[in-house]
């Protein structure tokens, strides 16, 4: 794939952003397979809603933007308010509450940090002439899911798992 981002880690498996053919992609990553989430037009931004059980994205058409909501329990797509998955966020925390990943731009490249919190300990987890963005923590805190165009070209990013070693 040309591009995969905006990891969301679930309970029902991993969802991503990805570049199809003609489109932009929701894919769901569960039980050793990968399900493309059928739409008619662009799906952006995944991210968790009702309490991490289902996924919202944005689906845009020619004219128009539309929130959506995909239950994997059901596999059915509804609508919902549009969801602002493609924000930035500077930090993101670990379901256990001990680390938080920081993503800092710098004046080439966008970086992933780690942040013991208890001790404020601070250290590079990925870095290098290249940008790594939409660090999701794995549910256990064991490892972050994140986008990274580093040994691919530029703004083209594949998803990389980065285990934690305390």
């Amino acid at each position: 794939m040309l591009f995969t981002g905006y990891p969301v880690v679930t309970r029902n498996g991993l969802f991503y952003q990805s570049m199809d053919v003609r489109e932009y992609v929701v894919r769901w990553s569960h039980d050793n397979q990968v399900e493309r989430l059928e739409v008619p037009g662009n799906a952006l931004c995944p991210v968790s809603v009702a309490g991490g059980d289902s996924i919202g994205f944005e689906l845009a058409t020619p004219g128009e933007s539309l929130g959506m909501v995909f239950d994997p329990a059901t596999k059915r797509v509804g609508r919902t308010a549009v969801p602002d998955g493609c924000a930035l966020r500077d930090v993101v925390f670990s379901p256990d509450g001990k680390w938080a990943v920081i993503t800092r731009e710098t004046a080439t490249s966008q970086e992933l940090w780690l942040q013991n919190v208890a001790s404020g300990k601070v250290r590079e987890l990925a870095g290098g002439n290249c940008n790594n963005s939409s660090p999701a923590w794995e549910l256990d805190s064991s490892a972050v899911i994140a986008a990274s165009d580093c040994s691919r070209a530029f703004g083209l990013p594949a998803l990389y798992r980065i285990p934690i070693h305390e």
